[in-house]
């Protein structure tokens, strides 16, 4: 493993680490997810304090101290500010469901295309601020994309049909649009309650694969 690193990253999450230092869960480029220390962050004179926010684009600096196998922040550049999705709080809720799933998510390293599927949903989600239907459509489309990346397409599809014995119409929509492994599945225009039904269905499937809970779905559904 090489001990300096410069690759994108995004900000999944941020926690304390002491007075005036943080630990940041970066989703990178080629590490997967990793968390990453960022000594001094805290500070006020700390001028990455700004950038370091989030859900977050990023430029990082890594060293890797493989005596002490951790990762520690030698600098950054900000590359896209999502000020957008923290200022709306459906994005948030959203945007941390994502990072909870992408966190308890068994991913291996030089993994490219995590970070990006997530980078696109982030950019939807900044795109379509405000409209819930839109942004249920881009997270159903995103999991869907995620799941099958994984190899998972099949169990989730059986646990989701399992759930809508009387609903041909999510029935239908989930044989034609989604059992053809498509890339980019259309979505129909569904009625919003369905969506909203569909896409917790697909999310309980998802738990069940996985053998998790996601604790951040349902902030984010009663917002």
């Amino acid at each position: 493993m090489r001990r300096y690193v410069n690759e994108e990253a995004l900000v999944l999450k941020i926690r304390p680490l002491a007075e005036k230092h943080a630990s940041l869960l970066l989703l990178t480029q080629t590490q997967a997810h990793v968390w990453v220390n960022a000594f001094g962050l805290r500070s006020e004179k700390s001028r990455n304090r700004s950038a370091c926010q989030p859900f977050n684009h990023l430029r990082v600096w890594l060293y890797h101290d493989l005596e002490k196998k951790q990762i520690s922040m030698r600098d950054v550049e900000l590359l896209h500010d999502a000020m957008e999705i923290r200022s709306d709080l459906q994005s948030i809720y959203l945007a941390s469901f994502v990072s909870e799933l992408v966190q308890k998510t068994p991913l291996e390293l030089e993994m490219l295309w995590p970070f990006e599927l997530v980078s696109q949903l982030l950019r939807a989600v900044s795109k379509w601020i405000g409209q819930r239907y839109e942004l249920e459509k881009r997270l159903l489309i995103f999991l869907w994309r995620y799941m099958g990346n994984l190899g998972f397409h099949h169990e989730l599809l059986n646990t989701s049909l399992q759930s809508f014995t009387e609903h041909d119409q999510i029935k239908n929509f989930l044989r034609e649009a989604f059992a053809r492994d498509l890339a980019d599945p259309e979505l129909p225009n569904l009625e919003h309650s369905l969506m909203r039904a569909f896409l917790i269905v697909f999310c309980r499937g998802i738990e069940q694969v996985f053998g998790f809970e996601l604790k951040n779905l349902d902030p984010f559904i009663l917002s």
